[in-house]
């Protein structure tokens, strides 16, 4: 009987350990009290788009190559002439702020707006066809140029220095255009124009602790597409006068430069 017994308690304790595994939580229990609930895991990662502006200062170069001899004939009056022209080249300076937007930081578009002082020289060789004898003149040009490079921007995943390449369009607004020299009847035009812009780059990123603060710097270039290599595309005549078996002829030279570099250095803040 006394066995009978025992085995009977033996199962109701049983009953009553599976029974307090089974219940439910009860309000006022800690979670400690019960089992942990599962919670299924996350199965579309994250993203976002990491916006940034910069505050940059650069250096600027601007070149114009100087046709072949051949390429420097052109028709005046009917009458097929040699052109004298040496091409430009010089260093200015400038500074404005860009605007990145990039996906997950990895992919997306950098917007620039900055004005620069664009400074070129160059030198004519002007032939007198009376005397034969030839003198040297000088040119310089100075003009105020709004940039607004718009470009793709591809960032490497890394950590504190992070590369970065560049392509896209540069859209180039002149303000008047200056052109100084000895040579009477000499000018240049200030016309609008776009170019393919490139470049690579690195952001730097600083230890300041709760912002994300870089130190951007690139080196670009520009390349106006557009633009011809014969003399006919780089100057414009008018009111051409017959002089001594010449043309003294009114000469408007473009600015609308055929290369440009850039070495561009800022700072950078980026919203998390």
């Amino acid at each position: 009987m006394s066995r009978t017994l025992m085995v009977i308690a033996m199962c109701n304790l049983s009953m009553l350990a599976v029974c307090e595994a089974k219940r439910p939580v009860m309000t006022g229990e800690s979670q400690s009290d019960s089992e942990q609930p599962l919670t299924a895991p996350r199965t579309q990662a994250d993203s976002k788009i990491e916006w940034g502006i910069e505050a940059v200062g650069f250096a600027i170069g601007s070149f114009m190559d100087e046709p072949s001899e051949n390429e420097k004939v052109m028709a005046i009056n009917g009458v097929q002439s040699r052109v004298p022209y040496s091409g430009f080249a010089g260093i200015g300076s400038g500074g404005g702020l860009t605007v990145n937007a990039l996906w997950n930081g990895i992919i997306g578009i950098q917007v620039g707006f900055w004005k620069a002082s664009e400074k070129v020289e160059g030198s004519l060789n002007i032939i007198d066809y009376r005397s034969g004898s030839g003198n040297q003149y000088e040119l310089e040009i100075n003009k105020d140029v709004l940039h607004i490079p718009v470009a793709l921007k591809v960032v490497a995943p890394t950590s504190s220095v992070r590369p970065y390449a560049l392509i896209g369009l540069n859209f180039v607004m002149p303000s008047t255009a200056e052109l100084d020299s000895q040579i009477r009847q000499r000018t240049a035009n200030s016309d609008s124009y776009k170019t393919l812009h490139m470049g690579i780059g690195l952001d730097i990123s600083l230890p300041v602790k709760g912002q994300d603060i870089r130190i951007p710097f690139t080196l670009r270039g520009n390349h106006n597409l557009d633009l011809g290599s014969k003399v006919s595309d780089r100057l414009n005549l008018s009111n051409c006068a017959n002089v001594g078996g010449g043309f003294d002829c009114v000469t408007e030279y473009r600015t609308d430069w055929q290369w440009q570099a850039l070495v561009t250095l800022g700072v950078a803040y980026y919203f998390r």
